[in-house]
């Protein structure tokens, strides 16, 4: 395990329900654009631009929960050009291979 690596998994040891967005911010690097990011815990809630990173490689969807998240999904789609979406409290953003994202209003 390199210094980094350790350095990150002590702020997690120190508390267990920091926000990624908090670990990026402590770390100095932004967050990638694949994952899953629950909005009032990882990001704001809010309307987000979602840029693909090439056309059509990606998607992005919408989860109100993620225990069988197939049978909890509200929105889903391909990027084949950029999107606008609103992000609920509470609700999961999984991203996969988004070129970027941006908050454009609350």
């Amino acid at each position: 395990m390199t210094q980094r690596e350790r350095q990150i998994l002590k702020w997690i040891e120190e508390n267990p329900l920091i926000s990624q967005q908090e670990l990026a911010d402590r770390a100095g690097i932004t967050l990638g654009t694949t994952g899953m990011y629950k909005a009032g815990r990882d990001m704001e809630p809010g309307t987000y631009r979602i840029t693909p990173l090439t056309f059509g490689s990606g998607y992005y969807a919408l989860y109100n929960d993620v225990r069988y998240y197939y049978d909890y999904i509200d929105e889903y789609a391909a990027l084949f050009e950029p999107v606008t979406v609103n992000i609920a409290e509470g609700q999961y953003l999984e991203l996969f291979d988004a070129g970027s994202i941006e908050r454009v209003s609350d």
